[in-house]
């Protein structure tokens, strides 16, 4: 006995991809101008594409976003904040943290062999993070331990020096 199908086994995907696909658009002229421009980064923050969402990298270039960064009242230095990746190009910013948050550094060549020191340890702890395979850079954590100002600096082989201003207020 042969088994025909019917028109409930053809109707029910249709339906269903119709309903998935609503609000979808099709571009069927691809020379038509964009409808939307991506939104424009707020500030000279980028992301980091090997962190979770939210947290901020300067000098990365690959994805824009604003998170925990923004300007240094008026001046060109970006100030970051909690869950900041601090990269080699962050010289000359602002780190603002509240006592108990962290914050990242992540050094690569000419830095990757740097030791960064804080001036003022009792403010900002320098954490060594310990990889299981070798990511390319060196990291540590950023804790804010008590309110007040610190200098973070490390200097790379070729001379290069980074310089962050670390102020961290009370809870």
């Amino acid at each position: 006995m042969r088994r025909t199908r019917t028109w409930g086994a053809l109707v029910l995907p249709a339906a269903l991809t119709s309903i998935l696909l609503t609000g979808c658009e099709v571009d069927d002229d691809p020379a038509a101008p964009a409808t939307s421009a991506p939104a424009a980064p707020t500030s000279g923050a980028t992301m980091d594409p090997e962190n979770s969402p939210g947290s901020t990298a300067i000098g990365t270039g690959d994805a824009t976003g604003s998170t925990g960064a923004g300007t240094n009242g008026g001046t060109d230095a970006p100030v970051l904040g909690a869950g900041a990746i601090v990269t080699e190009s962050a010289s000359g910013s602002l780190l603002r943290l509240r006592t108990g948050e962290d914050a990242v550094l992540r050094l690569s060549p000419p830095f990757l062999d740097a030791q960064p020191q804080v001036d003022v340890p009792a403010v900002l702890e320098l954490v060594p993070v310990q990889h299981f395979a070798d990511p390319g850079y060196a990291e540590w954590e950023l804790r804010a331990s008590a309110p007040g100002r610190a200098s973070l600096t490390a200097e790379a082989t070729d001379g290069s020096v980074l310089v962050v201003l670390v102020e961290v207020s009370g809870p």
